[in-house]
């Protein structure tokens, strides 16, 4: 496309002087990833990009690790402003094809036949889309993706990975067509009066259907904000709607679509936006998190695509230390993050200029089809920018060029070519363009090539199931390939490195085993260089610390390690496995502490090295963290193991109860549960079964609770109530033997009473 813009740059040298404000946009995106790779020495980098300072001198040695054998290098005194700089290329070339591509489609493919083609294809590709979608939805049993391919995310929609990214494609495609139908119903008494309104009626009616049943509640509340604006804009601007009342018809037909195909299932869905009970606590501590990274470098942010490598350093969620959150779910906040306040202007200032310029175009084409073409996609567009407040669909190529190619349409619509609308470019100049432009083509054109190489050859080495030498020398093979294609991803130097390390174990010649793990270390001081917040590179050289000649002690990769990846179990229990085994036991039980509040994974192994070392009591104060379901755990594990009687582990038994009464505006059934087993410990039986009791009343299918209930109050001589209690779990679990041997004896005991 390129090349042939510069054929016609060298034929015919003009360029269009509408709709360049998107253009001078897209290039300050590239402009802005292109300051970020420049490498600047420390102190202009901590002058403008304080937070990116720190983190390259806190994370890289002052010296390189040196192999044996080999001689020992200085550290790089000069460093970009980007602390992941792969991904921030990679952003750079991707900004710059999206800049290439508006400039190709706007100076080229701009007029009103022209996006009527697009709104068309549009309409025809998102009802074929639809149809896939309910096809996949019908037919698949599991969750699957084009049916025999398992879907990256949890919930797939349509030929994408996530129903969250489905509103994406489809918006734009609903505006477009709405604009061709509100087109056409202008020119017709009745939509039945014309076989193509009919069928753009029932294409609409379909994608709304669809993008109702992706389950998507984010893009279909942005869809319906962005009908509200269109209809609110257009009757501002003097349009009448009252004609085109029929297309009200579209609600009560999509209604009855949604009956058919499952309203049980969105009501379940959609439900939860009525009562208040919208579940955005993960995401928006996703975000709260995140603008930590902002008051750091507020000028030019972490780096473009920077944000998967250090939103770990902010997570304070529990639990999630096995998610990678490779976008921040809004992409505001996103720009906030990795580009700085430049970043978040210029996207704000992209949004604003496609609006001003769509609109401007919408009022100079009032009355003509054309119009009705421009607010529809203005529609689309406004769905997509407020989609992208808690979603990241625009990351995906097919979305971004679709939205690319809608920008430029909305930005220079016009009806008829208008020489004043276009300049003529001095013939020299259109020639260092048209090289220019075949330059950046060639550039693009090598750089998806790599890209394309390197990912095929990760492909293959990832079907290596590395069993075998050769397998797991094949995966190593096909991964040096991938890292020339991609020498600066760290993603692919870090396979790279497992790769090695793979093989050093399958080796059977030691002298080879060596070079394989001298290569592993190599290429994992690599990837800690290309990414220095990327934790795993940390723990490798610090667990292989003794085959280098010079580096830094292993605590020194750990505590790096615990940093990048706070809330990661591992790594804590590995830094304090670390300090124990150099003796430092006050500083393994902190980290064990650390370690045991994020997930209990690791009990065992700390269990058995801190019962070496200090007594139960000890434990409990300076091991165990404040979760009661596991101090009563560790209690249970000590009675089982040592034999001593539970009266001796009351301390235990006060602090759970202790930490269990704290939560007691939100304590959840299985709290009540476990709070009233705590008291049966602590001999309070009346207590425990007043808790026993509460836990039923938060979830009366709790059988073991019930059960327990039962036997307390049998305990208790309250013979009738604890024979009632057995029966309901009968009742439920009819082979439970626990049950019918104590209704046995209920019977018995009540017999006697009489």
């Amino acid at each position: 496309m390129l090349a042939l813009w510069a054929a016609r740059l060298f034929i015919n040298p003009y360029l269009s002087k509408r709709g360049n404000g998107p253009f001078y946009c897209l290039t300050c995106f590239v402009l802005l990833g292109a300051i970020q790779l420049l490498t600047l020495p420390a102190n202009v980098i901590s002058a403008v990009s304080p937070g990116s300072a720190e983190i390259v001198q806190f994370y890289l040695p002052d010296k390189h690790e040196v192999l044996p054998g080999e001689a020992a290098g200085a550290a790089k005194s000069f460093n970009p402003l980007s602390v992941s700089p792969g991904d921030s290329r990679e952003f750079l070339m991707n900004a710059l094809a999206m800049a290439s591509l508006y400039g190709v489609v706007l100076h080229n493919l701009t007029s009103a036949n022209a996006f009527t083609r697009f709104a068309w294809v549009s309409a025809v590709n998102g009802v074929l889309v639809c149809l896939l979608a309910f096809a996949l939805r019908i037919s698949n049993h599991g969750n699957v993706l084009f049916w025999p391919v398992p879907p990256a995310g949890s919930a797939d929609f349509g030929p994408f990975e996530s129903r969250n990214t489905f509103p994406f494609f489809i918006n734009p495609c609903i505006g477009l067509t709405l604009g061709l139908l509100l087109a056409g119903v202008k020119k017709v008494k009745s939509v039945l009066h014309d076989g193509w309104l009919i069928w753009l009626f029932a294409a609409v009616a379909l994608m709304l259907t669809a993008l109702a049943f992706s389950f998507s509640r984010g893009g279909m509340l942005a869809m319906i904000a962005a009908l509200v604006f269109g209809v609110v804009f257009s009757l501002r601007s003097g349009r009448q709607l009252a004609s085109l009342g029929q297309l009200l018809w579209l609600l009560p037909v999509v209604f009855v679509a949604m009956g058919w195909l499952g309203w049980s299932a969105l009501e379940q869905r959609y439900e939860r936006l009525f009562e208040n009970r919208v579940d955005v606590d993960a995401r928006y501590k996703v975000w709260q998190d995140s603008l930590n990274h902002f008051t750091g470098s507020p000028m030019f942010g972490t780096g473009n695509g920077s944000f998967r490598v250090v939103e770990p350093l902010t997570r304070t969620t529990i639990g999630a230390e096995t998610v990678d959150y490779d976008n921040a779910h809004n992409e505001y906040v996103e720009a906030l993050v990795e580009g700085g306040v430049p970043r978040l202007l210029v996207t704000l200032a992209l949004i604003g200029s496609v609006t001003f310029a769509g609109v401007r175009n919408y009022r100079r084409c009032a009355g003509r089809t054309l119009s009705w073409l421009i607010l529809g996609g203005l529609v689309g567009f406004w769905a997509i920018t407020l989609h992208s407040f808690v979603d990241f669909g625009i990351h995906y190529p097919s979305i971004a060029i679709t939205v690319v190619v809608l920008m430029a349409q909305l930005a220079n619509a016009r009806t008829a070519s208008d020489e004043a609308d276009r300049g003529r470019v001095p013939y020299p100049v259109a020639l260092i363009l048209a090289a220019l432009l075949i330059g950046l083509g060639g550039c693009l054109v090598n750089n998806g090539i790599l890209a394309d190489r390197a990912h095929r050859h990760r492909v293959a080495a990832n079907a290596e199931d590395g069993s075998t030498t050769e397998s797991a020398l094949r995966r190593v093979a096909y991964l040096e390939t991938a890292v020339r294609s991609q020498p600066r991803s760290y993603s692919y130097r870090f396979d790279l490195s497992q790769a090695y390390y793979d093989a050093a174990r399958m080796a059977e010649n030691r002298d080879e085993a060596k070079r394989l793990l001298r290569e592993s270390l190599r290429a994992a001081a690599a990837t800690r260089d290309l990414a220095p917040t990327f934790a795993k590179p940390h723990v490798r050289l610090a667990l292989l610390r003794d085959q280098f000649q010079e580096a830094q002690q292993p605590i020194w990769y750990l505590e790096r390690a615990v940093r990048s990846a706070p809330s990661d179990p591992m790594i804590w229990f590995a830094c304090g496995k670390h300090r124990y085994d150099s003796g430092d036991f006050d500083g393994a039980w902190r980290d064990w502490k650390r370690s045991l509040a994020l997930r209990d994974t690791f009990l065992d192994p700390i269990f058995k090295d801190a019962f070496e070392q200090i007594t139960p009591f000890e434990i409990l104060d300076k091991v165990l963290p404040e979760r009661p379901e596991l101090i009563y755990k560790v209690a249970q594990q000590i009675i089982r193991d040592s034999g001593l009687p539970s009266r001796l582990l009351a301390p235990y038994f006060k602090r759970a109860l202790e930490l269990l009464d704290q939560r007691e505006a939100n304590r959840s059934a299985k709290d009540e549960m476990l709070r009233g087993i705590l008291l049966q410990n602590l001999n309070r039986p009346a207590e425990s079964i007043v808790a026993f009791q509460h836990a039923l009343e938060k979830d009366p299918a709790m059988i073991d609770c019930r059960l327990k209930l039962a036997n307390q109050l049998y305990e208790s001589s309250r013979f009738e109530e604890a024979a009632k209690e057995a029966m309901l779990v009968l009742n439920r679990d009819p082979f439970n033997q626990e049950a019918k041997e104590l209704v046995a004896v209920l019977e018995r005991e009540l017999e006697l009473l009489k």
